[in-house]
Formats: structure tokens, C-alpha cells, sequence
């Protein structure tokens, strides 16, 4: 098998991550790294030995790839899966694929029109919490699953001192996609009603104009609801950065 010839586009937080994913896997070849911070593309020339560059079209029009892997901040996802889809390439972008139905659609649609696959990167479904989680559901003698209550809340200074993008997100963004992700993969359907609520004010008192904390009400289609619970707000003296929770429960058949 060909090695896969991966550019990554965002080489921050998480951008590390993907870094490392390519150079350790023995079927990728990375050959390109693509960020707006010249500091950052000087770093990572010199720790991992690859090509860099700060203009994404540039990267795209010079460089030979078969994909893409997009690990922008969460509102600066759009542009770049846009020019990668452009030069009709196949693109992993990290999880929200947008922070707006319409950025959504608009990606949507072009992947559609150049025949290229877009996947968003929803890695909890490796986890192996998650795992079993959903191998215990499948199992013929669980039952039914009728009520569930997911929570990923984190700690103050991720979204006060991490990121300085925060107020262009959200809990949601940030982690609850996760939360969504999971509950769909766990359930088999999709969801026929939603109702969320949300609270500003102790962010914003600090500067960072975004939601404190985000309720949802779920109905999937097999009747089962979830309440899911997204915050920013836990004290920075918690015992680590971020806390989770999942509860479901079945009816026996």
C-alpha cells in the first residue's frame, strides 16, 4: 500500500496531536504543515523535519497530498476545509466540522459538488469507556434504552487563559459536540426533537463573551431522551481540567 501524503493545517493545541499521529503512522507520510503563526511553523520545522508554511493556498498548490487534516481553532474551521475541498482533496477536520449550521452546509455542499469525503474528527469513539459503553447496549440482554444524561464540563481557565479564541465558541463547540457525537453512535438513530437552554454572565463579567453552561433535552428516534450538560465554569481547583459523566437506563426485555 501507498503510504496516505498528509498536510496538517493548524499546528497548535491540538494540532500537535495530528502531527504526531502522521509521523508515528507507518501509512502516512507527512509532508507539509500549514499555520498563520510564523513561530509556530519555525517550531515545527525543526522538531519534525518537514516543510512549513503560513498561507494554506500556497501549501495546497505547491505540495503534491492526498489529504488534508484540518486542527484550526473552532471558529476558523471553514476556510481552510473550503480550499482543501478546492483542490479536491480529502479532508479530516477537528470536531466542530462549524460553529454555524450555515458554515456547515456551505462545506456540506461543496464536498458533495467536488465528490471529496469530509470526516470531522470525533475520536471519543476510541475511547475505551466508549467502547464499552456501546458494546454493553448492543448486547442482547441490556434492553431498551430509554433515558440517558451525558456531562463534559471544564475547568475556568480553558476557556479564560487556554484559548484565546473562546468567545468565538462555546462549551458546546468545544466539548459538547463530543457529547452529541457519542449519544448518536450510542443510540443508532438521530434525533427528532431538541430543546436547549444556556447561561451568559460569569464569563463575561471576566471578559470572555460566551456561555457559561448549556442544557439540552434530547428525543432520539427509538423514543430514548438524554439530558446533556456542557459547562466552562468548573473551579480551576478542580481535581483535573475536565470532568464527564454518562448514565443511561434500559428497559429489560
Amino acid at each position: 500500500m501507498e503510504k496516505l501524503k498528509v498536510a496538517v493545517v493548524g499546528a497548535g493545541i491540538y494540532g500537535q496531536n495530528h502531527l504526531n499521529a502522521y509521523t508515528w503512522n507507518p501509512n502516512a507520510d507527512l509532508v507539509a504543515v500549514c499555520d498563520r503563526n510564523p513561530e509556530i511553523t519555525k517550531r515545527v520545522e525543526e522538531e519534525y523535519h518537514v516543510k512549513t508554511y503560513n498561507d494554506i493556498e500556497v501549501m495546497l498548490e505547491k505540495e503534491e497530498i492526498d489529504i488534508v487534516s484540518i486542527a484550526t481553532p473552532d471558529p476558523f474551521h471553514k476556510e481552510p476545509v473550503l480550499a482543501a475541498i478546492r483542490y479536491g482533496k480529502d479532508v479530516l477536520v477537528e470536531k466542530p466540522l462549524a460553529t454555524t449550521s450555515q458554515d456547515a452546509y456551505e462545506i456540506i455542499e461543496a464536498a458533495n459538488t467536488a465528490g471529496v469525503r469530509v470526516m470531522v474528527d470525533y475520536h471519543k469513539r476510541w475511547d475505551p469507556a466508549s467502547i464499552a459503553v456501546k458494546n454493553k447496549l448492543n448486547e442482547a440482554t441490556t434492553g431498551k434504552p430509554v433515558r440517558g444524561y451525558m456531562r463534559m464540563d471544564n475547568i475556568y481557565d480553558v476557556a479564560l487563559n487556554w484559548l484565546n479564541w473562546s468567545s468565538k465558541s462555546s462549551p458546546v463547540h468545544f466539548v459538547g459536540t463530543h457529547c452529541y457525537d457519542l449519544i448518536r453512535w450510542y443510540m443508532g438513530c438521530e434525533v427528532t426533537e431538541v430543546y436547549a437552554v444556556g447561561h451568559k454572565g460569569i464569563l463575561q463579567s471576566k471578559g470572555v463573551d460566551t456561555y457559561d453552561s448549556i442544557t439540552a433535552n434530547l428525543t432520539f428516534e427509538n423514543g430514548c431522551t438524554w439530558t446533556v450538560e456542557n459547562a466552562w465554569i468548573l473551579p480551576n481547583g478542580f481535581a483535573k481540567a475536565d470532568d464527564g459523566c454518562t448514565r443511561f437506563f434500559v428497559k429489560m426485555k
